[in-house]
């Protein structure tokens, strides 16, 4: 059986809002992936959230921002609780354009946790009007809006304890990966894009990303080939031509000595 994903398929305003033990909601309990953006808030903890490779404790009042293309699952206690909202670039740019000085790119388009217990009273009542019935859907709408600006202004209120803010420089490179990462493998090719020398990337990712753009270009191509494994639309043979391997038996040993296990086997371990 494939893993799901669920798509966008128009380019306009997109956004919807799911509470996470809705029987009739996606199956938050498998692996799954989106074309859209996902913001998921737990009011009451209990379990993990595996993202990518990365594991979570689902804490209380804890914020979990995934951008799109993100493969996750929710392991969570019975009685924890909490709400989903998903969204489209077309409604962070309408957000960015209404209010230009607030960084919601920045903030928004990356994988994080983000600890909201210390503000969870300024939170409290915006969040559960959320989960009041309304046949008004802008309203709704609006209100994630909104949601997504307070969490923005906390964070750049609160410096001090909240450091999750992508420098726009790391961002614009996101961008250009998540356009050229198939095929353009070389730091030169994105620091021309970026208007930097290949050393200032390197500071750049070095200071901002604790990372050498090798590493990031891997984590993308690695993500990339993990995600195509478990939507099963294509065979190893063509995930390793789209990754430019010309040789399946080496992208398998490249994919193994990253992962720890050959394409096969990770295939049939989340298939099973």
């Amino acid at each position: 059986m494939s893993h799901p994903v669920y798509t966008n398929h128009s380019d306009q305003l997109y956004v919807k809002y799911e509470k996470i033990d809705n029987p009739d909601a996606y199956v938050f309990d498998t692996l799954h992936a989106h074309q859209y953006h996902e913001i998921i808030y737990f009011e009451k903890g209990g379990g993990v959230h595996y993202v990518d490779t990365t594991t979570f404790a689902i804490k209380d009042h804890s914020l979990h921002i995934l951008k799109a293309g993100t493969i996750h699952k929710i392991d969570r206690d019975i009685h924890s609780r909490g709400f989903a909202f998903v969204y489209n670039d077309a409604f962070l740019l309408q957000l960015q354009q209404l209010n230009p000085t607030i960084p919601y790119w920045e903030y928004f388009y990356q994988n994080q946790v983000i600890d909201l217990s210390a503000q969870a009273a300024l939170f409290r009542h915006l969040f559960k009007e959320l989960t009041y019935p309304t046949p008004d859907k802008a309203y709704h709408i609006n209100l994630i809006g909104l949601i997504l600006t307070k969490i923005c202004i906390t964070c750049e209120a609160h410096k001090e304890h909240y450091n999750y803010k992508l420098h726009p420089k790391v961002l614009e490179l996101y961008k250009i990966l998540a356009q050229h990462f198939l095929k353009e493998t070389s730091s030169s090719f994105y620091a021309e894009r970026m208007h930097l020398s290949e050393s200032g990337l390197y500071k750049l990712l070095r200071h901002h990303y604790h990372k050498s753009f090798s590493q990031m270009l891997k984590e993308h191509r690695l993500l990339y080939a993990k995600k195509e494994l478990l939507l099963q639309k294509k065979n190893i043979s063509e995930i390793a031509f789209d990754l430019g391997f010309n040789d399946t038996a080496y992208f398998s040993n490249w994919f193994k000595k990253n992962t720890g296990v050959m394409p096969s086997s990770f295939h049939r371990l989340h298939h099973s």
